[in-house]
C-alpha cells in the first residue's frame, strides 16, 4: 500500500540529505512588500470617500429630525403622576436622620400614653429579651436547652440528644 522511503546512509549510519534546496512554488519575498504598498493606497483613496459619506449622511439625519420633540414641547411643565421618587439628599441631611434615629433608639418616650405603650432603649429591650428567653428555656420536667438539638431541615422542633433519667 504505502512505499517506504529510505534515505542513503553514510558510513558513520547518519542519513545523508540530497537535494536540498527550497521550494521553488512558495511566495517569493518580493511580493509581500508590494501587496503592502497596494494595500495601503488602497486604504489612502477609500478613507476620504467613507468621511465624505459620513459627513453627509450625519448632515442629512440631522436634517430630518425636529430639534425638540412634539409632545416634550407640550408637556414642558407639567409633572410626572405620583408617588415622585425623591431626590437624593445632602450629607448633612443624612447625618441629622442618623443622628434623629440614633436619639429614638437610646431613650424612652410614650408612643400611646392612651394605651399605656412606651418606647425602652434598644439596650434594655434586648436585655429584657434575653432574660425572658433564659427564663422561659427551661422546661417544667426540668430539661435544659443544651440537651436538646437544633432543628434541621427535615424536623420543625426540637428533640432529646441523650434522655435524663428524673
Amino acid at each position: 500500500m504505502s512505499e517506504k522511503h529510505e534515505m542513503p546512509m553514510n558510513p558513520a549510519n547518519k542519513p545523508q540529505h540530497t537535494g536540498l534546496g527550497y521550494e521553488t512554488t512558495d511566495v517569493g519575498a518580493r511580493f509581500v512588500p508590494v501587496f503592502a504598498v497596494v494595500v495601503i493606497i488602497g486604504a489612502l483613496l477609500l478613507l476620504p470617500g467613507l468621511w465624505w459619506m459620513l459627513t453627509a449622511l450625519l448632515a442629512r439625519s440631522q436634517a430630518r429630525q425636529p430639534d425638540v420633540a412634539p409632545l416634550a414641547v407640550r408637556e414642558k411643565d407639567r409633572l410626572p403622576a405620583e408617588p415622585r421618587l425623591e431626590g437624593i439628599e445632602s450629607p448633612d441631611l443624612a447625618r441629622e436622620r442618623q443622628a434623629a434615629n440614633e436619639k429614638i433608639l437610646h431613650s424612652y418616650a410614650w408612643v400611646d400614653e392612651k394605651e399605656q405603650i412606651v418606647r425602652i432603649p434598644i439596650d434594655r429591650a434586648m436585655e429584657i429579651a434575653a432574660g425572658t428567653l433564659k427564663s422561659m428555656s427551661k422546661k417544667d420536667d426540668g430539661r435544659s436547652p443544651d440537651q436538646f438539638e437544633m432543628p434541621r431541615v427535615s424536623n420543625s422542633g426540637r428533640r432529646m440528644k441523650k434522655e435524663v433519667s428524673p
